[in-house]
């Protein structure tokens, strides 16, 4: 976890500079900073299945070099492209 704004600048930088790895990490930054463990999202299954209503489990965190995921109740990884926030109505 970054603990200034300086850090999440400088890895920002990088990230628009085209350093995949700090784009990652910058995506899990800003999604950690935002979204607390145990929050209901939407994950889509597939365009075929659609969405269905989950908890996290975990933070995000970086997969490999460059994936930026987090684990799910009953599902387990997720990438962030495939999941957002569901806020109360």
């Amino acid at each position: 976890m970054l603990h200034t704004t300086e850090d999440l600048k400088d890895l920002q930088a990088k990230a628009l500079a085209g350093d995949t790895r700090a784009a990652a990490q910058f995506r899990v930054e800003k999604w950690n900073s935002s979204t607390a463990v145990g929050t209901e999202v939407f994950y889509e299954k597939s365009q075929v299945e659609g969405k269905c209503r989950l908890k996290t489990v975990s933070n995000a965190y970086v997969l490999g070099d460059d994936q930026p995921v987090v684990d799910l109740v009953g599902v387990g990884m997720v990438l962030l492209d495939k999941i957002e926030p569901a806020f109360a109505s």
